[in-house]
């Protein structure tokens, strides 16, 4: 993006409602002169990829390893008002682990509170999601997910934790190859990618 679409964009997000349709708010935003449309040009990363296969075995594809039918779940249902789907960000602002760091940085400079607004702000809309099965992923993060969701990991496999009461699960990180299809098999072979009975 140009230093003007960065700017564009900022002001874009700044009027982004607290949850949004996906695809409605990257229509909001510009990349080489163009509105960016996920259904038309969907990123390549492997984060949303891995969702994508997770959310159709959810479901129960047996096809959920087939390329083109994960990157269909992202193109029409990744973050879609009223989808069962992953949340794909708990911050209206890039993480601060983002390659250009600029952002959090300017962020932090203008509001010197950011870290506990956005902290607040991750613990209401999960207080308010009301969520019957939530995935974590990312292994060295177990700690924090523990904390933030009150729980602790029980070992299911060297690449998969759960909660007691299996409504927590935590997996690999979605990118850098750290996740493999044989996760996901174990998940569906164990019966852990459902929704938990009450």
């Amino acid at each position: 993006m140009s230093s003007q679409e960065v700017r564009d964009n900022l002001v874009a997000r700044g009027h982004f409602r607290e949850t949004m349709d996906l695809r409605e708010a990257h229509l909001q935003l510009r990349s080489r002169g163009l509105y960016i449309d996920l259904e038309k040009s969907p990123p390549r990363t492997q984060v949303w990829r891995w969702m994508g296969k997770i959310m159709t075995a959810y479901f129960g594809s047996s096809d959920w390893e087939d390329p083109k039918i994960a990157r269909d779940y992202v193109r029409f249902r990744l973050g879609r008002k009223g989808a069962e789907t992953f949340l794909t960000e708990l911050s209206p602002i890039p993480a601060f682990r983002s390659a250009d760091r600029n952002w959090f940085n300017w962020f932090n400079k203008r509001v010197p509170d950011l870290k506990r607004r956005l902290k607040r702000r991750e613990d209401e809309l999960f207080a308010r999601s009301r969520s019957s099965l939530v995935l974590c992923y990312g292994l060295g993060q177990a700690d924090k997910f523990a904390r933030f969701l009150r729980t602790d990991w029980q070992n299911v496999s060297p690449e998969i934790r759960r909660s007691p009461d299996s409504r927590y699960l935590l997996l690999p990180f979605f990118g850098n190859g750290h996740m493999r299809r044989n996760v996901v098999h174990e998940l569906l072979e164990r019966g852990l990618l459902r929704t938990p009975k009450s």
